[in-house]
């Protein structure tokens, strides 16, 4: 899994997802994202919803199985 606190569309995993599969000789689909989804704006202005979306990423990140 690839994790990160940017929004899909605006961190380092689409370039790294193919670097990620050719290291590990995975195929595309068992490379999995953790994080926020994409969005245009790099936040949401509002506390309430950047801290559910904190809390949900946390426990997707630490989930282990």
């Amino acid at each position: 899994m690839w994790f990160q606190e940017e929004h899909k569309n605006q961190g380092a995993y689409a370039y790294v997802r193919d670097r990620i599969v050719l290291a590990l000789g995975k195929k595309l689909e068992e490379v999995t994202y953790g994080g926020r989804p994409p969005s245009a704006s790099p936040a949401t202005g509002s506390k309430v919803i950047h801290s559910t979306e904190y809390k949900d990423m946390m426990a997707a990140a630490m989930k282990l199985d």
